[in-house]
């Protein structure tokens, strides 16, 4: 009974984690980076004269877009040939991942032993 306890303690500190992590990484402009530029999900900020000016992104990106897409397109598709680094949104973005995928393993097994 303990132990069951303990788990269902443990499945919700790492559910809370996740969706915390995942809010950084949505909230946070920064999923790439560069001296001049900050690109995030949404928008893209340009630093010229001094100031940094807000670029939207087009209309026809969806306002759900779920994280993992997000940060899979970032991997395999954009800024392939520009300077730059990825930034902590992204790191945020597949640590939540990892925490979300163990959430679920860890549940399907419970599941079985329960049922």
């Amino acid at each position: 009974m303990i132990t069951m306890l303990v788990l269902l303690a443990l499945i919700f500190l790492l559910h809370i984690a996740t969706i915390t992590l995942l809010l950084a990484a949505t909230i946070n402009n920064g999923w790439w980076v560069t001296d001049t530029m900050s690109t995030d999900v949404w928008a893209r900020w340009v630093y010229q004269n001094n100031a940094w000016n807000y670029t939207s992104l087009p209309t026809s990106y969806p306002q759900g877009l779920c994280i993992m897409i997000a940060a899979s397109i970032y991997t395999d598709i954009f800024h392939k040939n520009e300077q730059g680094s990825y930034g902590p949104s992204f790191i945020l973005a597949w640590i939540s991942f990892a925490l979300s995928f163990i959430s679920s393993v860890v549940y399907f097994v419970l599941r079985k032993k329960t049922a």
